[in-house]
């Protein structure tokens, strides 16, 4: 069963289950920008890291706008570490709980 792109970014926005208070994980197969298929254990709401500035006044805020670039900011649970996804490039969605990956229609 398929599931379209839109219902995948809002199931990443609901990140804790209000009755247990626990935090959301889903799974995310997406294509690299080397061709290769990733397979992460996921979570939305990761703060990025803050880079130093080079001089110049623009925040790292105003160099890399996600929404502008199609991308979203989610926490890799395995790494421990924040990925950068383009959202054109999830191809498989596995649902908080579940065991079945659904392809993602976009």
């Amino acid at each position: 069963m398929e599931i379209d792109i839109g219902t995948v970014l809002n199931h990443f926005d609901n990140t804790v289950d209000e009755q247990t208070l626990e935090v959301r994980e889903y799974g995310l197969k997406f294509l690299t920008a080397d061709g290769r298929v990733r397979t992460i254990r996921a979570r939305k709401q990761v703060k990025y890291p803050k880079l130093p500035r080079e001089g110049g006044s623009k925040s790292p805020k105003a160099q890399f706008n996600l929404k502008r670039n199609g991308a979203i900011l989610v926490g890799d649970l395995d790494l421990g570490q924040p990925r950068t996804v383009k959202v054109a490039s999830i191809a498989f969605f596995r649902n908080h709980g579940g065991t079945t990956w659904q392809p993602v229609r976009h």
